[in-house]
């Protein structure tokens, strides 16, 4: 199974990013992470994080699964997020191997301009289903109900 380990940096967090929080939109992206899509989060580290951040994520474990919220782990600096990831799959940032992230954002820049590239990306924003193609009438009426007598032949 596919998964991420994800790290958020909130070394310039201030109350002004607190503030404009929404909370609905907040609930909704949790809500695709944890239920939407076909990945698994394996860890989710915080370095950095003032007090304001702690407030964060104090908010997120009333919204996240309490399975998902445990594979949170803070650290108050980048020497203990070594003792989890090896230096060699992080960037230059953060202690680690890997180019640096202004180096990976030239690159991937650099990337997205190329012609192939950008011929690909456009073919993909042009894909269309053919609805000639689709068998029947697209009557959505018999997916209405519940499934309290389902019988499985």
């Amino acid at each position: 199974m596919l998964g991420d380990i994800w790290i958020f940096d909130l070394q310039n967090v201030t109350i002004g990013h607190v503030l404009r929080i929404n909370i609905n939109l907040i609930q909704k992206f949790v809500n695709i992470i944890q239920d939407g899509i076909g990945f698994k989060m394996y860890e989710v580290h915080v370095i950095n994080a003032p007090a304001v951040g702690q407030t964060i994520f104090s908010l997120f474990k009333q919204i996240v699964k309490p399975k998902i919220f445990e594979r949170f782990m803070f650290h108050e600096n980048i020497d203990e997020l070594h003792k989890y990831i090896p230096k060699a799959y992080l960037p230059k940032d953060y202690g680690g191997e890997e180019p640096s992230l202004d180096e990976f954002k030239e690159m991937y820049t650099k990337e997205l301009r190329k012609g192939s590239t950008r011929d690909y990306l456009i073919a993909c924003c042009e894909q269309v289903s053919n609805e000639k193609l689709r068998p029947g009438d697209c009557n959505e009426e018999y997916l209405v109900g519940t499934f309290k007598k389902l019988e499985v032949d």
